[in-house]
């Protein structure tokens, strides 16, 4: 019983604490050739492929709701080194 109960908590505070909207969400790979094409025409580097990023340790503010769930302690950060542009895989 204490274990259905922790499982029904769980769900619930993590249901509540969190601020995505996945019926507004754009996945990287539908759009990742056009951001390419994109970025090359404002004048980015020809060489670079364009990625996704891979989930980094952010020590930025998170509600009390978020914290008690445990949930948003990484994110997908965008950035650009020697190789490719690196974007969120899904925004």
């Amino acid at each position: 019983m204490e274990e259905q109960v922790g499982a029904y908590w769980h769900r619930w505070i993590t249901r509540t604490a969190n601020r995505r909207f996945p019926e507004a969400a754009v996945a990287l790979e539908d759009i990742q050739k056009t951001v390419g094409v994109l970025f090359r025409a404002l004048g980015g580097d020809a060489g670079l492929k364009v990625e996704a990023s891979y989930a980094t340790d952010h020590f930025g503010h998170r509600s009390l709701l978020q914290k008690i769930a445990g949930s948003d302690k990484r994110t997908h950060s965008a950035w650009r080194d020697e190789q490719a542009l690196l974007l969120p895989p899904v925004i």
